[in-house]
């Protein structure tokens, strides 16, 4: 729903997210960053960055397969590997990434331990 509406907001432009001073743009790299300054959280100052390295954390830890979780994150793998393994995990991430969502929905509902409360997907 929220990418709808976004999409809709953004009007003819290509990106879901345009960048302020043209539809044909996308926005600027360093923009989360920029609006997360301006807001107040009773928690120490973080970057989107840090989001992205706590995801991977957690999505580690829920024993979510690395190669999933790196494609997610849009991080190529390095060498031989990298250069033969092509695969989208397109079912994986989906899988993968609905149950984060389920994680941070519960997270913004109720005060809960982060160890209790996403699913674990368990490899083979």
């Amino acid at each position: 729903e929220i990418l709808t509406e976004l999409k809709t907001l953004a009007g003819d432009s290509e990106f879901i997210l345009p960048g302020r001073g043209s539809l044909n743009k996308p926005f600027a790299s360093n923009a989360l960053n920029k609006a997360l300054e301006g807001v107040n959280f009773p928690i120490p100052p973080f970057t989107i960055h840090d989001l992205r390295r706590t995801g991977s954390t957690i999505l580690h830890e829920r024993g979510f397969s690395s190669d999933v979780v790196e494609k997610a994150l849009n991080h190529t793998i390095g060498g031989v590997r990298g250069i033969y393994n092509r695969a989208e995990y397109a079912e994986q991430r989906r899988e993968m990434l609905q149950s984060w969502a389920d994680y941070v929905d519960e997270l913004c509902n109720i005060h809960i331990s982060p160890k209790n409360s996403m699913r674990k997907k368990r490899n083979g």
